[in-house]
């Protein structure tokens, strides 16, 4: 199980001289890493941990990865280098500004490492972070490039974040990703862009972002919205907007990068008995159930936090869970490729306290006669009809504030993004019932199951979410005459 998809990035460059690029797309991170091989000799560029399918892409083309590079001290994953260079001996190479810790090559402006008949050349382009790099790829002694690995700089259709490190350095940072994205687009229109971060990552401002992994120069020059942007003001004005809240793990995963992190052989924790996870969930170890929502809302184990296994399930995990917080898992089914999916998701953004699984799942648990908690639920149909009630519920809409700023939403709704909701939970009141609100429901059924775990009365939204309520609303002002008319009712869905 490699999690990531491959496919040849096509360089149009004649075969023999030019360097072979892969490049794999971690979905659950938003994310993608390269391999780049020239004849016996491979370079890996931001691996996160787990490494597997970065072997394995090397090994089919018969190449020996000689080393493996940073392009940044990373902030949303673990990065594998470490575990790379542990399993093949390969040098580590990384910004010589990042502050590393641990035995590596240091990398700064010119700087070049030679495999097969290429080379990369290091340039510093600062503004994701302050010692990113970028890496020129040449085919042999050719002065021009036939590519640049731009990380967190250059985005398809975007640039990386520079509020990451805190409010005290996102202007410098701003100013300095200006300047690094006029740099590289001095280069000419045909050389590939290969970043790093692409749509679905954190590290990536919502707005003009493509689900297209790599581009050109050319076509970013021509399309990207932040490259017509003349000033620095400007962009300093753009850069405001459209930025998602900061997950809870981020701050914890750079110094884990710095001072290096753990080599780790596939992970694959054991089975527990229920007795075992339920004298574990006594002690304070959390239990994570990854089934779907609804069937979690049926029966779970109390107490437990749902979070399903799906590509969202590191960062939102990491959004309302401690970093460091020990956890069992409930999987469904408990196959080698679920139990590896969840774990090694999780293992990637530095959660490394998995303690096991309950074997046998829901179904043991149930088998030993333990007690087992039910989560009611509601539809978009079901909030309409108690909105407009004589004791509506107290609505709690846990999306993120961009969403929020779209202008839709429910009227009197209280507005906590669901990261926020572990530390705002006291503001709640014990005596209402609190239904959670989303896009979706599946961040209004965490939301709701972190609250019943507080003590608190909550019924999420589970199916559907305020889209849904407002076609409800549009359905409903078309059978009803308007007040003015003599009819009709008060519309709890509003623009903001």
């Amino acid at each position: 199980m490699s999690n990531a998809r491959r496919a040849d990035v096509d360089l149009s460059i004649t075969e023999g001289e030019a360097p072979a690029i892969e490049y794999l797309a971690i979905t659950e991170l938003g994310n993608t890493g390269y391999v780049i091989t020239s004849g016996e000799e491979a370079v890996v560029v931001d691996a996160p941990r787990a490494v597997e399918c970065f072997l394995e892409a090397a090994e089919r083309r018969g190449t020996a990865i000689s080393h493996v590079l940073d392009t940044h001290v990373h902030n949303d994953f673990i990065s594998g280098a470490l575990e790379l260079s542990g399993r093949t001996g390969a040098v580590i190479g990384a910004p010589r500004r990042g502050g590393y810790a641990f035995p590596h090559l240091p990398l700064g402006e010119g700087d070049e490492i030679r495999f097969g008949s290429a080379r990369i050349v290091a340039i510093e382009t600062p503004g994701h972070t302050p010692e990113h790099l970028a890496y020129l790829i040449h085919a042999g002694d050719d002065t021009e490039p036939i590519a640049v690995l731009t990380g967190g700089s250059l985005l398809v259709g975007n640039a990386g974040r520079s509020d990451l490190l805190g409010r005290d350095r996102t202007d410098e940072l701003n100013r300095a990703q200006f300047a690094s994205l006029r740099r590289l687009t001095r280069l000419a229109d045909a050389v590939r862009v290969l970043p790093t971060h692409g749509a679905g990552s954190f590290c990536v401002p919502i707005g003009g972002s493509s689900w297209e992994r790599t581009s050109t120069v050319g076509k970013e020059r021509a399309h990207n919205p932040l490259l017509v942007l003349d000033t620095v003001e400007g962009f300093l004005a753009a850069r405001a907007e459209g930025l998602l809240p900061i997950p809870g793990y981020y701050p914890h995963v750079g110094p884990v990068n710095r001072r290096g992190p753990s080599a780790l052989a596939p992970l694959r924790p054991t089975g527990i008995s229920p007795a075992h996870a339920a004298a574990l969930a006594t002690d304070g170890v959390l239990i994570i159930d990854t089934r779907e929502r609804l069937a979690f809302c049926q029966e779970h184990i109390p107490g437990s936090i749902n979070v399903e296994l799906d590509s969202s399930l590191p960062s939102r995990l990491g959004s309302v869970v401690p970093f460091d917080a020990p956890l069992v898992l409930v999987l469904e089914p408990e196959d080698a490729d679920t139990i590896e999916r969840a774990t090694v998701a999780l293992a990637r953004v530095g959660f490394e306290r998995l303690l096991g699984y309950v074997a046998g799942g829901i179904d043991a648990w149930r088998g030993e006669r333990r007690p087992l908690a039910m989560l009611p639920t509601a539809t978009p149909e079901d909030l309409w009809d108690a909105l407009r009630s004589d004791d509506p519920p107290l609505v709690v809409d846990v999306r993120m504030p961009v969403e929020w700023e779209e202008g839709l939403g429910v009227e009197e709704a209280l507005l906590i993004h669901l990261g926020d909701l572990p530390d705002r939970i006291d503001e709640l009141p014990r005596d209402r019932e609190i239904w959670t609100l989303c896009s979706a429901g599946m961040r209004a059924t965490i939301a709701a199951t972190l609250l019943r775990r507080a003590g608190l009365r909550a019924r999420p939204v589970a199916t559907g979410g305020v889209l849904d309520l407002l076609l409800i609303r549009a359905e409903e002002a078309e059978r009803t005459p308007s007040p003015q008319e003599g009819g009709g009712a008060s519309l709890p869905i509003t623009r903001r």
